[in-house]
């Protein structure tokens, strides 16, 4: 018994081969030279499409680099970002502790002007 897949495969060849057939017999049944004509044409179609395959892979490729480029951009612009955290922060503590020190020596000038006045 044939699996859905197997006889999906048989019908796409017999498929083929029919199509094959026909396009056999079709081109038996005309003159030499439409069937000249047809096979140039087909040339000229198949050249065409390699045309554009070629021109699609190569925008393909400039897509991937553009992403590349993307992510590598993002990358840099995050580690600078946290870079820029850590220095606000760092810069934050740094103001918190010079408050700190200003407080402590407006408390030590307090002190010495009211032993200064005794």
């Amino acid at each position: 018994m044939l699996s859905n897949d197997d006889s999906a495969k048989s019908c796409a060849i017999q498929s083929d081969e029919l199509t094959f057939r026909s396009v056999s017999i079709f081109l038996g049944s005309l003159s030499l030279s439409t069937r000249t004509f047809l096979l140039q044409l087909i040339k000229s179609l198949k050249r065409k499409l390699h045309e554009q395959e070629e021109v699609l892979s190569g925008k393909d490729k400039v897509i991937e680099l553009l992403n590349v480029e993307l992510v590598d951009r993002n990358n840099d612009h995050e580690v600078r970002a946290s870079g820029r955290c850590k220095c606000l922060v760092l810069m934050g503590i740094f103001y918190l502790r010079f408050q700190a020190v200003c407080c402590f020596f407006l408390t030590l000038l307090q002190f010495y002007q009211i032993f200064m006045i005794f």
